[in-house]
């Protein structure tokens, strides 16, 4: 039995598949990029459906091996970077498109935070340092700019829980990734 991880990083999708002991069995990579915006190509986002094409490939890939071996597997797990998601509706459906960490549209977000709160107030009651990326300026950002999102919206998912949630159907955050989102 293996368990396949899929794992999503900022410059490469890969599909590992790992025996019960922990060994590398199969793997298979390819490269990961974010997409310019459509409202601005200066802005950065993640294509879900991009990444969810990649991990099938890798998976094509990787059950060559598995099948040749006579490998069976018995799990899956999604890890990825936190920060970045995306609002969903309440039937489930994607709002916006994921605003990436490399975003610069979040920075003055960042600089004019006490609008909303106290910069030290903020870091001492998340525990997260000041930093554009985190999840906090980009919801802040929606609010400002796209309140209609803002409105429409019952869940936000980070990219670990987008790829389960198309996955599996399941709506569900990590509580780890709650840590990354300041």
């Amino acid at each position: 039995d293996v368990v396949v991880v899929l794992d999503c990083g900022a410059t490469n999708v890969r599909a590992i598949a790992v025996d019960t002991r922990g060994a590398i069995v199969a793997k298979s990579v390819l490269p990961n990029a974010t997409q310019p915006g459509a409202e601005n190509p200066a802005w950065h986002i993640w294509s879900i459906d991009e990444i969810l094409g990649k991990f099938a490939r890798c998976c094509a890939d990787i059950r060559k091996t598995l099948s040749a071996e006579g490998y069976r597997v018995a799990g899956i797990t999604v890890t990825t970077f936190g920060v970045d998601g995306a609002l969903l509706d309440a039937d489930g459906k994607m709002l916006y498109p994921v605003i990436s960490w490399k975003c610069p549209r979040t920075v003055s977000v960042m600089e004019n935070i006490q609008r909303y709160f106290e910069p030290a107030d903020l870091q001492r009651i998340s525990g997260v340092g000041r930093f554009s990326f985190n999840t906090i300026y980009k919801l802040i950002w929606l609010r400002e700019n796209r309140p209609d999102i803002i409105e429409r919206a019952a869940h936000w998912l980070f990219i670990s829980s987008l790829i389960n949630h198309r996955l599996t159907g399941v709506v569900s955050t990590d509580r780890t990734m709650a840590g990354t989102s300041q």
